[in-house]
């Protein structure tokens, strides 16, 4: 899904919004490499990731592209999971981690975008999620907006 949002700032033109369920990012190295040459969204989403510590950044480097991302860290849930995002270099991303210490599978960053900061984010809710996992949610989500 590519979706675009106006910002001159970094950047000309609009900015391009991407979503990818990888169901195994490592698998699936080559369509996300395909979608970034072919569409070149400047931020791209992605959840089930399924990365672990084992695996490193530079496994998974796009250049021109920064990498931040969320490995799943769950003793009964060790498979799966995971979230990332790919920005692109020029829009001088940071991560925010006091957003995301509460719900396991989120990650926020800044992005600039028309001389102001943009907070942007990515999270994944497996489909049994307890109800503490989505109050934890909830609350990201009410503090954020």
């Amino acid at each position: 899904m590519i979706k675009s949002k106006s910002c001159n700032e970094t950047i000309s033109g609009d900015v391009k919004f991407a979503y990818f369920n990888a169901r195994s990012i490592v698998n699936k190295y080559s369509e996300l490499e395909l979608m970034l040459t072919s569409e070149n969204p400047d931020l791209v989403g992605i959840t089930e990731t399924w990365l672990t510590g084992e695996i490193q950044d530079t496994e998974l480097n796009f250049s021109g592209y920064g990498l931040f991302r969320n490995d799943r860290n769950n003793d009964t849930k060790t498979r799966g999971g995971g979230v990332a995002l790919l920005i692109k270099n020029e829009l001088l991303p940071s991560i925010m981690t006091e957003c995301s210490n509460t719900f396991e599978e989120i990650i926020w960053c800044n992005i600039y975008c028309n001389r102001q900061k943009l907070l942007v984010g990515v999270c994944y809710r497996a489909p049994d999620s307890n109800n503490n996992n989505d109050e934890k949610l909830y609350s990201i989500i009410k503090t954020i907006g």
